[in-house]
């Protein structure tokens, strides 16, 4: 009698069911780990430019103007040529742009400056700016790094509670 080789079909519909999980699986965690160096890298920008921005200010004795966005108030907005370029000797001329690079319009980073007493804020914490990210990604929960001001009054209705929104003010 002759001894059959090879798999059954069901052995084989196993095999291609267990690897269909593990690339599920796989392709999940990839997408999450993207998104979480994506906020990251973000993190890190708002990091360089608060920084740059107190450089600025103990040379020029206050933060810089923004220029306002011609479609969007007052706020500069990083998918405009030229986002904070006064801080350009401060920061190795580094373009700041949201790291998915598609982002346009009313996404990326936002800068404002404020006067001193401006939405809450006590005048005596002197003029204040805001550093405003929308297009977090992986964070469960809006943050306000208000630093002391109760000006959180700044971002209401969907900025307030939307996930994507990190927001930092600087005095």
């Amino acid at each position: 009698m002759r001894k059959a080789y090879g798999f059954t079909v069901v052995e084989l519909l196993i095999v291609i069911v267990v690897i269909a999980i593990l690339a599920a699986i796989t392709i999940t965690t990839y997408s999450g780990i993207q998104q979480r160096s994506r906020d990251v890298a973000r993190q890190s920008d708002v990091t360089t430019i608060q920084k740059a921005l107190e450089l600025y200010r103990m040379d020029n004795g206050r933060f810089p103007v923004e220029v306002p966005n011609p479609g969007n108030s007052t706020w500069e907005i990083s998918s405009d040529p030229g986002f904070l370029s006064s801080l350009s000797s401060y920061t190795s001329n580094t373009s700041f742009k949201d790291p998915r690079h598609g982002a346009a319009g009313n996404l990326g980073y936002f800068y404002h400056r404020f006067a001193a007493g401006s939405y809450g804020c006590p005048t005596s914490m002197g003029e204040y700016y805001i550093l405003w990210v929308r297009t977090m990604e992986a964070q469960p929960a809006p943050v306000f790094k208000t630093n002391g001001c109760d000006g959180a009054t700044l971002l209401v209705g969907t900025y307030a509670t939307d996930k994507k929104t990190y927001a930092v003010w600087g005095f």
